[in-house]
């Protein structure tokens, strides 16, 4: 769609005009709504790292880092959810380790 809104520009609108608009159309399309797309149910990065969607991750990673704080916002949510798998498995560990020792 950026792509798409930067052809448009190049083909009805004076060069000058590229680089502001470019801006605006990353600002409303990403930037508003990054924490959004990143925390989806269904389709952020949680499920996208759970079922193992590596190329929509990519195209994720791709758009968040053309904003500032795009790339941090999907990394902080990457953080969670790594430590949340890592809570889980020492927790798992610990209940066998009890387990055994009874």
């Amino acid at each position: 769609r950026i792509r798409e809104e930067a052809e448009r520009a190049k083909h009805y609108l004076d060069c000058s005009s590229e680089g502001p608009i470019t801006s605006v159309v990353e600002r409303e399309l990403i930037s508003v709504h990054m924490k959004t797309i990143v925390e989806m149910e269904n389709s952020g990065v949680v499920y996208m790292l759970r079922n193992d969607k590596q190329e929509d991750l990519r195209c994720m990673y791709g758009l968040l880092a053309r904003v500032e704080n795009g790339l941090s916002c999907m990394c902080n949510a990457m953080k969670v959810y790594i430590g949340e798998c890592g809570k889980t498995l020492v927790d798992s560990e610990g209940i066998e380790m009890t387990q055994r020792k009874e």
